[in-house]
């Protein structure tokens, strides 16, 4: 019978039995003295069902960027600078919304709050021109905006408010 009742937080590893064991079922214990071991690609097949490859494998081809066949194509001639964002920005918050009052100032704040340098980068302007562009459909502004947040970290403060506002808003506007 096992002395359940013993401590172990004060032992070394050679005090538990078994500590560190590979289970016998991952690892035949005990291989027979007659087991055949063949080498495949220089590599002793341990387990008897690797088979040489037949064929080569396929060349891989160029590679494309999923994030640039989903992307919305702006024409250059509809972006915007970061004072032209802002604006189009504070009209969409001036819009009615589905959200209470009191819940549409709290995310309007949190974006205030933490919007801060995104506009300072050419990629944060592309993409909330991206965002203003599709403003008409809701599925559209919801999916890229989950997509920039899953691909950059640094907008999670204030993109779910964003997100939020921008999805709640009435479709007969202000």
């Amino acid at each position: 019978m096992l002395d359940r009742t013993r401590s172990f937080q004060n032992c070394r590893e050679t005090d538990v039995p078994g500590y560190n064991d590979c289970p016998s079922l991952v690892y035949p214990v005990n291989r027979g003295a007659g087991t055949k071991q063949t080498m495949v690609n220089g590599q002793i097949d341990t387990f008897g069902s690797t088979q040489v490859a037949s064929v080569p494998p396929p060349p891989i081809g160029k590679r494309s960027s999923s994030r640039s066949s989903s992307a919305i194509k702006v024409p250059q001639a509809l972006h915007k600078n970061k004072d032209e964002i802002l604006q189009e920005i504070d009209s969409i918050f001036a819009r009615k919304s589905k959200l209470s009052p009191v819940e549409l100032e709290y995310h309007q704040k949190k974006f205030r709050a933490n919007f801060g340098q995104t506009l300072e980068h050419e990629h944060g302007k592309q993409l909330m021109n991206e965002v203003l562009a599709s403003l008409e459909d809701d599925s559209k502004v919801h999916k890229i905006l989950t997509q920039w947040m899953m691909s950059d970290s640094t907008i999670n403060k204030w993109c779910p408010s964003l997100r939020k506002i921008m999805c709640n808003l009435q479709p007969d506007g202000i």
